[in-house]
């Protein structure tokens, strides 16, 4: 997350989202970023609301994965995990 943050003037290239998935006052949102400069990351969010009725967020836990490409095309990966609470 810290290369993100770090990196906010970074055109971002592509942004997917693999997965949005909800129960009850849980979200979680899972995909992928490439960035103008070809770095390239993974996230997972976790969302949990106050109530069911998702409209105001309690909390949001963000797991971010570096993914470093080699020309073998084989990654390896720095983590990073950021926990935000109300």
């Amino acid at each position: 997350m810290a290369e993100l943050e770090n990196n906010k003037t970074s055109k971002v290239k592509e942004l997917a989202l693999d997965a949005i998935i909800t129960h009850g006052p849980d979200a979680l949102v899972n995909g992928h970023i490439i960035a103008a400069d070809n770095s390239a990351f993974s996230f997972y969010d976790v969302y949990r609301f106050k109530s069911a009725d998702g409209t105001t967020i309690k909390s949001i836990q963000t797991f971010t994965i570096k993914q470093n490409i080699t020309e073998e095309v084989t990654f390896s990966y720095d983590i990073s995990f950021t926990l935000y609470t109300t």
